[in-house]
């Protein structure tokens, strides 16, 4: 009895193994969203971290986290970090183009390789689409 649960384990690990190969080895995930608010005052709460605080619902599971950002708050070159029992990490404003998009890379504790984002803003009749795009 304990021969055979030993072997399907084994299969089982082998088979995980053999799937892993197969599976892409990065990622690309987007939503997009219509605010109702023009894409000028959208784009400023995206592209200011200070302004994060107010939206951001990352805060609601990481009750303890504290931020250190950097001075200026807004624009390419901006970073903010963060520290929590659950874990840190630090994103930066990579490239901020007024009013149409912004790329930023983060960095989370325990991850060698970077999430890249991309925020993407249009105007609509309802106010300001905003896809976000995820990669790493």
């Amino acid at each position: 009895m304990i021969k055979r649960i030993l072997v399907g384990l084994v299969t089982l690990v082998v088979l995980l193994v053999i799937i892993s190969f197969f599976l892409p080895s990065s990622y690309k995930v987007s939503r997009t969203a219509v605010i109702k608010a023009p894409v000028e005052k959208v784009f400023a709460e995206f592209n200011d971290f200070n302004s994060w605080a107010q939206w951001n619902t990352f805060d609601d599971e990481y009750t303890d986290i504290k931020y250190n950002t950097s001075n200026p708050s807004a624009g390419a070159g901006a970073k903010q970090s963060w520290t929590s029992k659950k874990g840190n990490g630090a994103m930066e404003i990579t490239e901020s183009v007024p009013n149409k998009q912004i790329k930023m890379t983060l960095r989370f504790e325990g991850f060698d390789d970077p999430m890249l984002g991309d925020f993407q803003f249009t105007p609509v009749a309802e106010g300001t689409q905003i896809t976000c795009t995820d990669e790493g």
